[in-house]
């Protein structure tokens, strides 16, 4: 009986922890709470340009995934237009995307062209922004072309 209720409460737990876990669609570039940007407010970076972590306890669902906002305006911002503020492409790297895969982002390295926040991998390997920089036209064409496929794989 001791080893049935001990297998009983384990299933449960597993089932609790399990359930608690989003779905986040696999198109979008969210940590493993659903939490999208790294947790980096999106309207941030239209107000002043300033990468900013969001709070914790001030966000909003948007295309499966959680933002979080520094500010109470700027979630009621996003909540009214969140398309004007969400990420391109998921919120993967923009320069990889025009590469044909997704990659990774540092929420600090980004930029903002024509009203699109778009965001680039920052680190080890180098800074996707300068060459994206140098030659931007060419890579939004491919990006934009290559993101209808890249966002239907699963």
């Amino acid at each position: 009986m001791n080893f049935y209720r001990m297998s009983m409460v384990s299933l449960l737990v597993v089932a609790a922890c399990t359930a608690a876990e989003p779905q986040v669609p696999a198109w979008q570039n969210a940590d493993r709470h659903g939490v999208a940007l790294k947790g980096y407010d999106p309207v941030a970076y239209f107000d002043g340009g300033n990468p900013t972590p969001g709070r914790k306890d001030l966000t909003a669902e948007h295309d499966g995934v959680t933002y979080r906002f520094a500010t109470e305006a700027h979630r009621e911002a996003f909540i009214a237009s969140p398309e004007k503020y969400a990420p391109q492409y998921g919120g993967w790297c923009a320069k990889a995307i025009a590469e044909g895969k997704k990659v990774e982002i540092n929420p600090k390295t980004f930029k903002i062209t024509n009203g699109r926040l778009f965001l680039f991998y920052n680190g080890l390997l180098g800074n996707a922004l300068p060459p994206w920089t140098a030659d931007e036209a060419n890579y939004i064409v491919k990006a934009d072309a290559n993101w209808p496929t890249i966002k239907a794989e699963k």
